[in-house]
């Protein structure tokens, strides 16, 4: 399994994007822990290369955004269970107060009731009041 084609097998079956892969590996958050960094290239390939909302394919890594479920301030930890990769405006839009930049957000993304109720449900776990449709 270590050997050349063992790993070749391997990264075959990931069934990622490797260039955005690599991309995560060689630009680690630099605010963020070893724990968060190692668990945001899990998550990646865990997510199959997707928005865990959307379930949007990432195309860039500068569109990945890895949110903590429990946020830091609240005692939330880098564990992976913790964390989640979001598109950018899905991750704005789970922070968002104000209703304009809700409003922006969500004609944006152009999101499905279940995918808003997804939203709402980690809204809810950072303080935010859910988003009514």
């Amino acid at each position: 399994m270590y050997s050349s084609e063992g790993r070749k097998g391997l990264h075959d079956n990931l069934r990622v994007n490797m260039n955005i892969l690599i991309g995560l590996m060689k630009n680690p958050s630099i605010n963020g822990s070893t724990e968060y960094n190692d668990n945001r290239l899990s998550l990646y390939s865990a997510q199959r290369g997707k928005c865990a909302i959307t379930q949007r394919i990432f195309c860039t890594t500068e569109e990945i955004h890895c949110h903590h479920k429990k946020p830091r301030k609240s005692g939330g930890t880098d564990a992976y269970e913790n964390l989640m990769l979001v598109l950018e405006p899905v991750h704005k839009l789970i922070h968002a107060k104000v209703q304009t930049v809700i409003e922006k957000y969500l004609n944006c993304l152009q999101l499905t009731s279940t995918q808003l109720a997804k939203v709402n449900k980690y809204r809810e776990l950072v303080g935010n009041e859910p988003i009514v449709a």
